[in-house]
């Protein structure tokens, strides 16, 4: 028996997307980064100076896909670039007063928004249950690789005759 079935794992994705948006539904005023977009700003706000490369890799998509969205922040006014003060050849990314002021107006909305509804929706012992619950879902979203089961169609063997 597996410990958590394909269906708990589905549940949990659903209501993981469903928290996800519900949360970026709250900031759709201050902001309309796009998910990708949004993910680069919270990125470069924990781990500041990254190439568009290791941004792509993170967020996996292509390194063309990142360059052309990091351009068009930079267009915006909240990501800007330079070259690394020892290798001169390394353009890394960071975020501007304009990013950082984003990145904290769209953490404190959410945050009040979550405190509210937990404090409104929520008994003592259910928020004590998702406190414990926080650090098994950051193990889950900590996980850099994931044992990969893509599906791979196969074409039927020819019969032998």
């Amino acid at each position: 028996m597996e410990k958590f079935s394909r269906e708990q794992s589905a549940n949990l994705h659903f209501a993981v997307f469903k928290l996800q948006r519900r949360l970026r539904n709250e900031t759709a005023s201050i902001t309309s980064l796009s998910a990708t977009e949004e993910s680069v700003l919270f990125t470069l706000s924990r781990t500041p100076r990254l190439t568009n490369a290791e941004l792509a890799r993170h967020e996996h998509i292509t390194a063309q896909s990142m360059n052309k969205i990091t351009a068009t922040m930079m267009k915006h006014g909240v990501l800007d670039s330079g070259k690394n003060s020892r290798d001169k050849r390394r353009k890394e990314l960071f975020l501007t007063e304009q990013g950082r002021v984003l990145v904290s107006s769209i953490s404190q909305q959410r945050s009040r928004w979550l405190t509210a509804t937990i404090g409104q929706e929520f008994t003592e012992e259910e928020a004590v249950q998702l406190d414990a619950a926080l650090e098994l879902l950051h193990k889950i979203s900590d996980k850099t690789s994931a044992p990969t089961s893509k599906f791979i169609p196969v074409a039927p063997q020819a019969e032998q005759g």
